[in-house]
């Protein structure tokens, strides 16, 4: 079995809709703007690779954050929580079975690193042809309940992945001295809750939802991050990042399209929007602002004010 060395924490297929010559991305990074294959983008070597989490790590997780959850919700948790305990039973029984058999061990480490970017994967899989419909400025997927889950779970999943909502999760749990290296090795478990709780909340709310499909046919093309999925009612990088009650997430699709989902409408409803290059310019600000390390354009023009 292989092991995943370059893991990404933005899907690859995602952002060639802002390549050039369909191989080519420009990327902010460091303060540089240079042209990347996809692939190099927003990836890290084992990013996903768990940690030596523990059964007491997760039973932490349960008396911190599911017992105190709605009865659906929490249901659900537990499901998640289950599955990871039994990879941890399954692990520590074969290393007890055959603690100094090397090709155990290493199969073991294997599966690992690439157990979550292979559910990434899975799922990517499953949501190209909402990528592709949106592209193509249909919506018609959203209003459909089985599809509305599926695409829900996706887009929660992208939020949840990153490097940026990672070090900020890390950053909070560091400051309970008591808790913080326990809830640091279970980022990943928590990372699979948190968005599948958000996706069940957005669904559970269809009824009340706006899907605002945003065209852009400005000379401000629409730019993207290593935060692709972000909530414009949150403040990212700050003591109380993303510590909001208010729920509105911005998703670009493309350099002319991007969707707008707001739980606030009285009836479910989807329209189109031509964005003003005022507003195209406001909404690229709120990417660069929440992103951590790189910006993503289609011409390096897009990405020059961004320089600092």
């Amino acid at each position: 079995m292989e092991r995943k060395k370059s893991q990404h924490f933005v899907w690859r297929r995602y952002l060639q809709n802002w390549t050039y010559n369909g191989s080519l991305i420009y990327c902010l990074k460091n303060n540089e703007i240079k042209d990347r294959r996809p692939l190099k983008c927003a990836c890290q070597k084992y990013f996903y690779r768990l940690n030596e989490i523990t059964q007491s790590d997760l039973n932490l997780l349960q008396q911190l954050y599911i017992n105190g959850m709605e009865p659906v919700v929490k249901e659900h948790a537990i499901r998640i929580l289950n599955v990871f305990t039994v990879l941890i039973h399954d692990r520590d029984a074969l290393l007890r079975i055959a603690s100094k058999n090397k090709e155990v061990s290493h199969d073991l480490e294997t599966l690992y690193i690439n157990v979550e970017e292979d559910y990434h994967s899975k799922i990517e899989n499953n949501s190209i042809r909402f990528l592709d419909s949106l592209s193509e400025e249909k919506t018609d997927f959203f209003g459909d309940s089985e599809s509305n889950v599926e695409f829900n779970l996706y887009l929660t999943t992208q939020y949840f992945r990153t490097k940026n909502i990672q070090e900020a999760y890390l950053s909070r749990a560091a400051n309970i001295p008591q808790f913080g290296e326990s809830l640091s090795r279970s980022w990943p478990v928590l990372r699979f809750i948190f968005a599948h709780n958000m996706a069940m909340g957005l669904s559970n709310k269809l009824n009340n939802t706006s899907l605002l499909l945003l065209q852009n046919n400005s000379d401000v093309p629409f730019i993207t991050g290593d935060q692709p999925v972000i909530n414009t009612k949150a403040t990212y990088h700050s003591s109380t990042n993303d510590l909001t009650e208010e729920l509105e997430l911005y998703y670009p699709i493309s350099p002319t399209i991007a969707i707008l989902i707001n739980l606030k409408s009285n009836e479910y409803t989807t329209r189109k929007y031509k964005v003003t290059k005022k507003e195209a310019t406001s909404y690229n600000n709120l990417i660069a602002d929440a992103s951590h390390q790189e910006l993503f354009a289609q011409d390096k023009s897009h990405l020059e004010p961004y320089l600092k």
